[in-house]
């Protein structure tokens, strides 16, 4: 690895006019969700990389800590710090060598912007699809997003090929060879990413099915892992009350192939959302179980057969497609323009939490068991989109990846809360017990660092070198990187375990922790101790 300055950030930097120019603000921000809220000391938005240059230095000098801030979609407090927050959304440069079939793209930029810069001049990356194309780069990176695949490489991450970072002192490095081992998926704590270079290849679409059949798959390992090579993107909504799954099956085609199909937005726009957070809040406050239930059954029938609901493939006229053909822009992904977002929308708010694990692809069969077991004693029903969502990532070399080393099933639950965060929700003790069931050695889960719940990353649950056989490896570069801690927030400091997850009152209502009081649950509410697997959890049920 080698370290340099770029002859144009030398230039930039001797010219102090230009630090003069970077937006300074103040106040806080908030995870697109609305759930985590950062209260940073300061909120910058720098206008070029000399002025990023400047910011680390200046926090340097000044003992700060620093945290670049992207779209804000973790539901985690991953985006958050006390010190200096950087707002990136200036440096998002994105330039194509058409000729060595390469893109370098800043890390501000968006994968929809991305993609777009992309489609103009016929291409696309290997695989550029994750759930949400307004994501930033950067953050992409920061978390491990993917998309579900055993086939390909299945996140932006695995399709980096170098990448130069701001380290501590404010020095752009340039990143290679095994260095991208750490760096790639790097939670924002070895520095500021400031672009990144990956492979590209003529553009394609793709031809996905979506497919319902029994549940009966999930417990048949040869099968499932058979089924799931099969295809270029694989992925499950599993709706568990139902007994049934709908299997996503997605072949690439050539571009020259007939449609121009794409996945129904609804879900997250605001035409869904004030119907379906009014419809929820009242099951909940009704404690009505067949609600949700029937909400389950819609989202089911929505992507298998099409009725009105939430994730079909649609065609330019919004009519149902299925199989369905588009480009894997608009098949594999969804968007919203900002104020048009389910979660930022001008009246009831969807707010959720996603609690998202993945654990060896092997142990699904064993793993679909328990949670069946967990649910005929707690029954719950999955309200959105593809009920219990289970992607597939295939093994990555990347140290902190959540498929590192292995084939990986990538669990997902996305939980509707509350309007008035402290209330009590139905299912929430059933919720609960899987995430920490999943997340216990008896399945090594690994948690998602961007989709998930503070509790994930905190004690009881295993340590990192527990999880991440090369996490000694991360920390070494990190070393490197940076020695002080200057990219470090609480995230970071509870997940190696310098911090505990602070308990209050009702703290575990929304999974903010694991109970172990009553207090730490909703009124009206008890904690309940609980053998999890390899520990003893708590989850609040009521009295």
């Amino acid at each position: 690895m080698s370290r340099v300055l770029m002859n144009a950030v030398v230039a930039l930097l001797c010219v102090s006019a230009v630090v003069g120019r970077r937006i300074k603000t103040t106040g806080g921000y908030a995870a697109s969700l609305g759930f985590e809220k950062c209260e940073p000391e300061q909120l910058v938005r720098p206008k070029s990389i000399a002025d990023l240059a400047k910011i680390i230095q200046e926090a340097n000098i000044n003992g700060k800590s620093v945290k670049a801030v992207g779209a804000r979609k973790s539901t985690t407090d991953i985006i958050c710090t006390d010190g200096v927050a950087v707002d990136m959304s200036n440096i998002a440069d994105i330039n194509i060598n058409k000729k060595a079939k390469t893109v370098t793209v800043q890390a501000g930029a968006t994968l929809r912007d991305l993609q777009r810069a992309l489609s103009k001049e016929g291409l696309s990356l290997t695989l550029p699809s994750v759930k949400f194309s307004g994501v930033t780069i950067g953050g992409a990176l920061a978390t491990g997003s993917h998309t579900s695949s055993l086939r390909h490489p299945t996140s932006i991450s695995d399709s980096v090929t170098s990448l130069n970072v701001f380290d501590s002192r404010g020095e752009l490095v340039e990143v290679q060879d095994d260095f991208l081992k750490a760096t790639r998926v790097n939670l924002g704590v070895l520095g500021i990413v400031v672009d990144v270079t990956m492979d590209v290849v003529k553009e394609f679409k793709i031809r996905v099915e979506n497919v319902d059949t029994k549940e009966k798959l999930l417990f048949n390992k040869k099968k499932l892992t058979k089924m799931a090579n099969e295809f270029d993107v694989f992925q499950i909504g599993w709706f568990p009350s139902l007994n049934k799954i709908v299997a996503t099956q997605g072949t690439f085609v050539k571009a020259s192939s007939k449609g121009k199909d794409h996945v129904d937005y609804g879900f997250v726009t605001n035409q869904y959302t004030s119907g379906f957070v009014l419809g929820v809040e009242k099951a909940h406050r009704k404690r009505n179980l067949d609600a949700f239930c029937n909400m389950e059954e819609s989202s089911f029938m929505s992507t298998s057969v099409g009725q009105p609901g939430l994730l079909p493939y649609v065609n330019k006229k919004g009519e149902f497609q299925n199989p369905a053909v588009g480009y894997i822009s608009d098949m594999m992904t969804q968007y919203c323009e900002p104020e048009t977002c389910s979660w930022d929308y001008p009246g009831p708010k969807f707010l959720a939490q996603e609690l998202t694990v993945g654990i060896p692809l092997d142990r699904v069969p064993e793993a679909a068991m328990r949670i069946k077991e967990i649910m005929e004693e707690r029954p719950v029903c999955f309200s959105t989109s593809s009920g219990i969502g289970i992607r597939f990532h295939k093994a990555s070399e990347n140290y902190l990846s959540i498929a590192e080393g292995v084939d990986t099933a990538v669990f997902e639950i996305l939980v509707p809360l509350r309007q008035k965060g402290t209330q009590p929700r139905l299912g929430l003790d059933t919720i609960q017990l899987l995430q920490q069931t999943l997340l216990s050695d008896e399945f090594s889960g690994r948690p998602h660092w961007g989709s998930n719940s503070k509790s994930a990353f905190a004690n009881p649950f295993p340590e990192p070198s527990e999880l991440f056989p090369n996490f000694d490896k991360f920390l070494s570069v990190k070393q490197i990187l940076d020695p002080i801690g200057m990219f470090d927030n609480s995230f970071y400091r509870r997940f190696i375990r310098e911090e505990d997850l602070p308990k209050g009152n009702r703290c575990a209502v929304n999974e903010k922790c694991i109970c172990s009081l009553d207090s730490h649950c909703a009124k009206k509410q008890k904690c309940l101790t609980v053998d999890a697997g390899s520990f003893v959890g708590g989850i609040c049920v009521n009295k």
